[in-house]
């Protein structure tokens, strides 16, 4: 499976590491803020992994799309998403009303499965992109 950045905001942290901890499981490498050494340039640590993703996946909650951050990696997701090879993820972890921009991508409803389950879609989304490559 490709390298994975995880876009979310703190308020939402259990659901996404549980989200980091079952990916991982199937082999994923996943990014998240977490990852950023004290000391370091965390703003432009995060420029450097969503630069570098294979998949961005956007952790859709109402505090998520009013958090002025998720609000630029979303944007910076948008333009990846004309790269070749990138794949952007949006996932619906609460009820939230999704950003117009977002319709173009198909949206994983998350908000009645658990984290190993979601992991289950991931893992079956990374062998569908792997064969059409």
């Amino acid at each position: 499976m490709a390298d994975v950045f995880l876009s979310y905001v703190h308020e939402d942290a259990v659901g996404a590491h549980a989200i980091e901890r079952a990916l991982q499981g199937f082999g994923a490498e996943v990014w998240t803020d977490r990852k950023v050494a004290p000391g370091e340039d965390w703003a432009e640590q995060i420029e450097k992994r969503l630069a570098d993703s294979d998949v961005i996946m956007l952790l859709i909650t109402p505090s998520y799309l009013g958090f002025h951050w998720a609000q630029l990696e979303m944007g910076y997701a948008l333009g990846r998403s004309l790269d070749k090879g990138v794949e952007v993820v949006p996932i619906l972890l609460r009820d939230a009303v999704l950003p117009r921009f977002l319709n173009r991508f198909s949206v994983i409803d998350a908000r009645q499965l658990s984290a190993n389950e979601l992991a289950d879609k991931m893992r079956a989304f990374g062998s569908a992109q792997k064969a059409s490559a």
